[in-house]
């Protein structure tokens, strides 16, 4: 949301409902001054886009969405940034900013597993995490199960999930929205980008770390480039919210 527009993604599925048949990133854009929808708009060779609580709107009012990319093996459509600019209720056609390939990273698997929790912090930047490898488990499961998601079972599916819950093959980014550059936090451990989480607290930022061996909440501080760990979870389930109560 921005001012009084109101922005909602669309998200249609295949015949059998559990995947999403859009070539498409496809919003729909509401005045909430007068309760009316507006329009639907798309941004070509896009998907799904959605957010938690996360921030995408900048001091400017530009709004810079994810999109989550194509649900296929090899994956035809890449996840990727996208932009409303300020004053407008329609896609920058211009603007497709691929940050998992600027990483250097692998963006070939199922999209959920290759990016996640982008969150907007300021002064142009955000923060994420990005797939900069391809788990060797999850390639072993689809050389035995196939790519056709159509085939598959919900036992194939909760197997492979479970694949991306715990392959430590995601490393969480600082993204230069303006610049489209990236730069990896080495200093925070590989995770789940299945599990992946950022969360903006008094201009520190907050990353979930979710794998067999460690599952803890690590603190970034942007003006100085230095990171530690807040706390560890030890009484199971991973971080889903953070938040700061009180002053």
């Amino acid at each position: 949301m921005r001012g009084n527009d109101l922005f909602v993604c669309t998200r249609p599925l295949d015949a059998t409902g559990r995947l999403y048949a859009s070539d498409s990133c496809i919003y729909n854009h509401i005045d909430l001054t007068t309760n009316t929808f507006q329009k639907s708009f798309f941004f070509p060779n896009a998907d799904l886009a959605r957010r938690n609580l996360e921030n995408w709107v900048d001091e400017q009012g530009n709004i810079y969405i994810y999109q989550s990319g194509k649900i296929n093996v090899p994956q035809t459509i890449k996840p990727s940034i996208l932009k409303i600019p300020a004053g407008s209720t329609e896609f920058d056609p211009s603007y497709n900013f691929k940050y998992i390939d600027a990483t250097g990273g692998v963006a070939q698997a199922l999209p959920i597993q290759a990016g996640g929790g982008f969150n907007y912090y300021k002064n142009g930047k955000a923060y994420a995490i990005a797939s900069t490898s391809f788990p060797p488990e999850l390639l072993a499961f689809l050389a035995a199960n196939g790519t056709d998601f159509s085939t598959w079972t919900p036992e194939d599916f909760q197997t492979a999930l479970g694949i991306l819950e715990t392959a430590a093959n995601g490393q969480y980014v600082e993204i230069d929205l303006v610049a489209q550059t990236v730069k990896l936090l080495t200093d925070i451990p590989s995770t789940s980008p299945f599990n992946g989480r950022t969360f903006i607290i008094d201009d520190k930022v907050y990353c979930v770390v979710s794998t067999p061996n460690e599952n803890a909440l690590y603190e970034y501080d942007p003006a100085t480039g230095a990171s530690r760990k807040a706390f560890d979870v030890s009484a199971g389930g991973t971080i889903g919210e953070f938040y700061k109560l009180g002053n």
